[in-house]
């Protein structure tokens, strides 16, 4: 019989062959994307900038009154007198005028709700334009906005609170009734993405002591057999107020009081699942659906300020120090952008200083674009458009 050249060699291929199967290549593609996918995060994360250009430069023609919020692929302008949405480039898409007392202002998606406070009406807009005026015949004390256009108006009328709730076209859905001397007095309120799920900040006076309830409410079939849609209570505080409430994600509540801030999942019922307390008085806070950011005074250090970062299951993630008084602190991602008038400043979660610059006009807004480079920047002058570099 001839022998083959390759000898045993023959056989070793077909074997390799047979073991490396489509699932492993798969398996190992799907690896080095993920890795590949963290390295970029990392560079990003740690990647520095010295200067920017300006892309475009459009000159503001509102007065110092006007506010502005990021919205779709552009933004808002807003004031006592009126709304307008405009793209990044400046260009008007629609405007609305009215006359209200104070506007509040709430965005979810592509719904835009402002509620006229100590009025009686409020508004609702989308991407179009003004969807819906309501009348809401009471006081109007808070207003929220879910994805779909529904939202969820705080009211009193003496005594007696009510939260209605309205769909997209200002349609009443249902409603809560409270009172002071039982309930307490809805200090803040938030409706979840879907408008499925509400919490509310109750304060109460218990004795000679001030009482928070935190109240979470369930409009979805889960709640249907609960009175007024209520599932769960948290009293817990003591004396502190909870001054501030928020759905940072559809299932995820921060509630912020003097002395802690608390962690509540609520998927059907609510249960708290961490609690960060702290004895010093809380200057500022900021967050978004990753991060939560609590600004303390450090009077014993040579830096003025410490921020203590926290994810959204209450885990510890950094602490940062410094000096500069800002007046704006948010997250964008995984970034923190500090700016006061003239100085605008970039760190990393771990604290690292990505970018700093001062600024020759004055600062009033700065709104993140989709890259992380590039940012609106809206002066005493001219609303801007940088990019870092």
């Amino acid at each position: 019989m001839k022998k083959s050249k390759s000898g045993k060699m023959d056989n070793v291929i077909p074997y390799i062959k047979r073991q490396i199967s489509p699932a492993k290549i798969a398996a190992a593609v799907f690896i080095i994307i993920i890795l590949i996918i963290f390295l970029i995060n990392v560079y990003s994360s740690n990647m520095a900038y010295t200067g920017y250009d300006i892309l475009r430069s459009v000159t503001r023609e509102d007065g110092d009154s006007a506010s502005y919020l990021q919205y779709g692929d552009g933004y808002i302008r807003y004031s006592n007198d009126g709304i307008a949405y405009y793209k990044n480039d400046g260009t008007a898409i629609w405007n609305h005028t009215y006359e209200i007392n104070n506007a509040q202002v709430r965005i979810c998606g592509d719904y835009i709700a402002v509620g006229n406070i100590t009025g009686r009406n409020f508004y609702v807009y989308n991407k179009s334009g003004l969807k819906a005026e309501i009348d809401a015949a009471m006081t109007i004390t808070q207003i929220d906005v879910a994805q779909q256009g529904v939202t969820a108006v705080s009211l009193e009328d003496g005594n007696t609170n009510y939260i209605n709730m309205y769909d997209a076209d200002g349609n009443k859905l249902s409603y809560i009734i409270t009172s002071l001397t039982g309930d307490g007095y809805p200090v803040d309120m938030a409706l979840s993405d879907d408008g499925s799920k509400l919490v509310v900040s109750y304060v109460s006076v218990s004795g000679e002591e001030l009482q928070t309830n935190v109240a979470f409410y369930n409009f979805s079939d889960v709640g249907q057999n609960s009175v007024d849609r209520l599932v769960g209570g948290f009293n817990h505080y003591g004396s502190s107020v909870v001054g501030r409430v928020e759905f940072v994600n559809n299932n995820t509540v921060i509630a912020l009081a003097e002395d802690r801030v608390s962690f509540y999942s609520i998927s059907q019922y609510p249960e708290l699942k961490e609690e960060v307390t702290f004895e010093d008085q809380l200057q500022k806070v900021t967050y978004n659906n990753e991060y939560i950011g609590l600004l303390f005074n450090n009077a014993d250090s040579v830096d003025k300020y410490r921020m203590l970062i926290y994810n959204m299951k209450g885990q510890k993630v950094s602490e940062l120090f410094f000096s500069e008084d800002y007046r704006n602190f948010e997250f964008n991602k995984d970034s923190l952008l500090l700016y006061n008038e003239k100085v605008f400043t970039i760190m990393n979660i771990k604290g690292k200083t990505k970018y700093q610059d001062n600024f020759d006009m004055t600062i009033e807004k700065i709104i993140p674009l989709d890259s992380g480079q590039r940012f609106l920047v809206f002066n005493s002058k001219y609303v801007q458009e940088i990019k870092l570099n």
